[in-house]
């Protein structure tokens, strides 16, 4: 029977994503059970995205485990204290990790009822966490670990973070897979297999809580063991790969060796990655192009040289150009993440960045409102200066429809407005849509076509 089991809840924070089919495995938690089982546990995962509340309750019952771990990000706290609360109810004991958690470890303790949090990487506390509870040993010097003591939070020092090396290939035998058919990443139709080849950001923008579990520090795992878990992953049927990296291209002789094995042996296997503009050349893409890297989504943010100053983004307008021109040039399609709402941001900045979503033309939009995430420079700007005001976290989404906090210039009801309007000017341009018919290739294509128009409409238009 399961020892442990690990449960993500459904992800409040981007429904118009999984409208259009975009939907990743929970990697983290596979991580996590891969490793637990080479240490002698027995893990399990629930993920409620795909599976029922009530296929939850029904393990819990039967399996009666130890411990349940729960992955939450900000705006899934009230979720996850459901699970903490039907837990308690079985006698079962409950542990939260994540960015959130690791940033507000005793304000989560109070807002979910869950016995510990794990601040920082989870492999190595929740490992022994787990053999402590098991073994009835005390587990109030684990590192890593927060409890409550006489009502106040005990907040053990980190362990060191860990070498990459010592993990194992994750196994995705862990999930359901079937469930997943029909999901997979924005703008790609084929069948998605997400692979981490690194941990971590090297830059510190002001948006971004990378940081906080990763101490602003990227740490790579060796490229042999990365082509290990393509070859997994490639006999359990997928066929395509979104690197899902902070910045894949950070090293460009890891991304040309990747390319070189891809070439070698799976050259029917397409894949995508997100990407910094200063981080890619002609070289880099032609190279990436041969090895038929589909998509590349960069993170651009605004088109105002203010805000990219202001973010800590360190990147030009003139590299957005480039970047989107060069990846146009070797026909790879593009994604543009852009950000509205920053603290100061201005009418006029805002219109700068119009403007150039309208100059770059990428492929797909993700264009969200910003979102002052606990553990950001953001956050604590806006609570300094009484932007941010709010009840509960399950507002805390990048599409969300209702928010709660103000910039210098806009409400939440100005900034959902103007996200909407330029997402719809930019979807639904007849040369947009009459190019999105011509590119059509197959029936999955279509069917990709259909789904996404039909989610656009309701996000856009409502």
């Amino acid at each position: 029977m399961s020892d442990i089991i690990l449960v993500r809840v459904a992800d409040r924070s981007m429904p118009i994503l999984k409208k259009v089919g975009a939907l990743q495995h929970p990697m983290n938690l596979v991580c996590l059970a891969t490793w637990l089982r080479e240490h002698g546990h027995n893990p399990e995962i629930v993920d409620l995205e795909v599976e029922p509340q009530d296929y939850l309750i029904e393990r819990l019952k039967s399996a009666k485990p130890y411990l349940v771990g729960i992955t939450a990000m900000t705006p899934n706290i009230t979720e996850a204290r459901h699970i903490c609360t039907l837990s308690r109810s079985l006698g079962i004991k409950t542990v939260l990790g994540g960015a959130h958690p690791t940033v507000l470890p005793d304000r989560t303790l109070q807002d979910t009822g869950c016995d510990y949090v794990v601040i920082g990487e989870g492999e190595k506390p929740l490992c022994e966490l787990l053999d402590n509870i098991k073994n009835n040993i005390p587990t109030d010097t684990i590192k890593g670990i927060v409890f409550l003591k006489e009502g106040c939070a005990c907040i053990n020092e980190r362990p060191p973070l860990i070498e990459l090396n010592q993990l194992p290939i994750p196994d995705r035998r862990f999930l359901k897979l079937d469930l997943y058919r029909g999901y997979s990443t924005p703008g790609i139709s084929a069948r998605a297999a997400v692979i981490f080849t690194s941990r971590g950001c090297a830059y510190d923008c002001t948006f971004c809580a990378s940081k906080v579990i990763n101490q602003r520090r990227v740490r790579f795992r060796d490229m042999g063991s990365v082509f290990k878990e393509i070859d997994d992953v490639v006999s359990l049927g997928f066929r395509h790969l979104t690197i899902d990296d902070d910045t894949f291209t950070l090293d460009s002789q890891r991304v040309k060796q990747f390319c070189s094995y891809l070439k070698s042996k799976y050259p029917r296997l397409s894949w995508d990655c997100d990407a910094r503009v200063d981080t890619v050349d002609a070289g880099l893409i032609r190279i990436m192009k041969d090895s038929h890297c589909k998509k590349i989504a960069f993170g651009v943010e605004s088109g105002s040289p203010r805000i990219i100053k202001s973010i800590n983004k360190n990147i030009d307008i003139n590299q957005v150009k480039r970047a989107f021109g060069l990846a146009k040039k070797f026909k790879i399609l593009t994604q543009g993440d852009f950000v509205i709402g920053f603290p100061e941001e201005a009418p006029e900045d805002i219109k700068a960045t119009e403007e150039l979503i309208f100059e770059i033309k990428p492929d797909f939009l993700l264009l969200s409102v910003c979102v002052p995430y606990p553990g950001t420079a953001i956050y604590d700007y806006m609570l300094k200066n009484g932007y941010l005001t709010y009840k509960d976290w399950d507002s805390f989404v990048f599409f969300g429809k209702d928010i709660p906090w103000r910039t210098a210039y806009f409400n939440g009801d100005e900034l959902v407005a103007m996200r909407k309007s330029i997402s719809r000017k930019f979807y639904f341009r007849p040369s947009y849509i009459f190019k999105k018919i011509l590119s059509l290739h197959s029936i999955s294509e279509i069917r990709y076509l259909i789904k996404a128009g039909l989610a656009a409409f309701d996000a856009f238009l409502n």
